[in-house]
């Protein structure tokens, strides 16, 4: 009676090990899954910034009305 009680347990406890691999995997994919989409948000961020140093460079100084000019 003890041996199958004990085997009962081991049982339960691999079924609930093998769910918890199923989740870990699920979340290491996810995990990869938002890395990449990271990496890419930071590349476009980074030509998105490239893009807008360039244009402001084209924009003079504005001066105040205030300032007389010669």
């Amino acid at each position: 009676m003890a041996t199958e009680s004990m085997r009962s347990f081991r049982e339960s406890r691999s079924v609930c090990t093998s769910k918890q691999e199923e989740e870990a995997t699920k979340l290491m994919e996810s995990t990869d899954e938002i890395k990449k989409r990271l990496a890419a948000k930071e590349v476009e961020v980074r030509e998105a910034k490239s893009t807008l140093d360039t244009k402001v460079t084209m924009i003079g100084n504005i001066m105040h009305e205030s300032v007389t000019t010669r």
